[in-house]
Order: structure tokens, then C-alpha cells, then sequence
């Protein structure tokens, strides 16, 4: 049951993106096409900035059980150092499941209104913030890399995150953003032992403007 739902989210993502790629053929540009471009603005730092946000699947690494667990992708906002290089900083999805994690005794401890460490409800929480830097690799196609580094608030741990994406342009400024990401955790000494290993591989779908 779990597999199958994570064949539904790539057939979805990939279909949405090719239906909107035959509509806005003659209309495509590459993020960012022309950071100086004027776009009516006089200001330099409006040209080159852009803000997004991306919906997500649950995490379907290393199981598929939280695939099904749809959540906050990422808040984010980018600025233009080059046509092919974005840096900036983004709020993502808590990447724990739930906050269960084992004590020095090995005893399970979680939190009231989940007291056994069952329910994975975190995906909604924008518990972890990151600086990242998104790179356009071939001039006129809107693929991009993306990498970004930060902190786990409610994993108490650096976070990190590798992702591949695509921009598709719906007009001048507007569009709509796919990425395959995966995201996790750097445990310190002081980390909660999760009972639930944290992060792994989704799949994601959003918006973004270019100011």
C-alpha cells in the first residue's frame, strides 16, 4: 500500500510538470533568466529575489511507512548572485516523524498527547531552518541542484538537505517548482536518541516568484 502511494506522488509530480511544459513552451525561461532585468523595479535587490514555498510527502526513506504523511516542504527566499546561482536561506518541515526518543535507561519517552511514540503528526511543523545555494547548471534549461545546511530545532541536531529540481515559468515572474530532496540529520552528543530515524527522501511540489 505504501509503494504504491509513493508511484502515485512521482506519476503526479511528473505528469503536472509535463502538461504545464507543453502549455508554456513558447514562454519558458530559466530561472533566473536575467537577474538585472528591469521588471519595473529600480531597486537591484528586488530584481534578483525570489521567494518560494513547496508542499511535501512524508519522508519514504529509510521505509515507506511516513510516505503518505503530506507536510511543509519549504518557506524560502533566494537571492540572484549570478543567472545560474541562487543563495538563501528557507524554514522546511520538521523532519521527525514524531519526538519519541529513548532515555539514558532505554526507556521510551515522547510526548502527552502522543504517549507511546506512535503518531508521525510532525509534518506540518516548520521546525527546521537551513542557508542553501541553488545552482543552474545548463544555461536555458531550468534544472537546477540545490544544497543547504542548517539546524534541527526540535532534533536538537544540524540538519542538511540535497535536493534536484525543475522551474517552470507560467509567466514573466510566476511559476511552479518540483524537487526530489533528501534531508537529515547530523547528531551531536546531546541529540535526543530518535526512536524514529529522522529525514530521508520525498518528493515535492510548489510555487515560486521572482520578485
Amino acid at each position: 500500500e505504501q509503494f504504491p502511494t509513493m508511484i502515485r506522488w512521482t506519476h503526479g509530480l511528473f505528469l503536472i510538470l509535463s502538461l504545464l511544459s507543453v502549455a508554456t513552451a513558447q514562454a519558458q525561461l530559466q530561472r533566473p533568466a536575467n537577474p538585472d532585468y528591469p521588471r519595473g523595479y529600480s531597486s537591484k535587490f528586488m530584481r534578483r529575489s525570489a521567494v518560494h514555498i513547496t508542499l511535501g510527502s512524508g519522508f519514504a526513506v529509510p521505509d515507506l511507512e511516513r510516505a503518505g504523511h503530506v507536510g511543509l516542504g519549504e518557506i524560502g527566499y533566494g537571492y540572484a548572485i549570478t543567472r545560474q546561482l541562487d543563495l538563501g536561506a528557507g524554514v522546511m518541515g520538521s523532519l521527525l516523524c514524531n519526538k519519541a526518543y529513548y532515555d539514558g535507561q532505554g526507556q521510551v519517552v515522547s510526548t502527552a498527547d502522543d504517549p507511546e511514540g506512535r503518531r508521525c503528526d510532525r509534518g506540518w511543523h516548520p521546525a527546521t531552518a537551513q542557508l542553501f545555494a541553488r545552482y543552474y547548471p545548463v544555461r536555458g534549461i531550468p534544472a537546477f541542484a540545490q544544497a543547504g545546511a542548517g539546524w534541527s530545532f526540535d532534533g536538537e541536531a544540524p540538519a542538511f538537505s540535497l535536493a534536484g529540481g525543475y522551474f517552470l515559468h507560467l509567466g514573466a515572474r510566476f511559476g511552479v517548482l518540483g524537487m526530489l530532496r533528501y534531508a537529515g540529520m547530523a547528531s551531536l552528543g546531546g541529540s535526543p536518541d530518535l526512536v524514529r530515524r529522522a529525514g530521508g527522501l520525498r518528493l515535492e511540489l510548489g510555487a515560486a516568484w521572482n520578485l
